[in-house]
């Protein structure tokens, strides 16, 4: 799966959406979203994730686990099956 948003308006439409989803399907309410795969110049690629949790100063910005680590937000790990 691979999302490309292009402005940060439809990034910040795509995690009220997808927030409405998870509420109606009962999922676990989690920090950030998996959206995608991104691939480095290497060939090597990582999970991308988008930050829901509401007011937070990244809210709507796409990052890595590393960086979502680093942040201490609660996601689900991505195991990569693009190798």
């Amino acid at each position: 799966m691979y999302i490309k948003l292009k402005k940060r308006r439809e990034s910040r439409r795509f995690v009220k959406e997808m927030n409405l989803k998870n509420k109606e399907l009962n999922i676990p309410c989690l920090d950030a979203l998996f959206v995608g795969w991104q691939e480095k110049l290497t060939g090597d690629v990582f999970p991308l994730y988008v930050v829901t949790l509401a007011g937070h100063p990244y809210y709507g910005s796409s990052v890595s686990e590393k960086t979502l680590t680093e942040l201490n937000l609660k996601f689900s790990k991505q195991e990569n099956s693009k190798k």
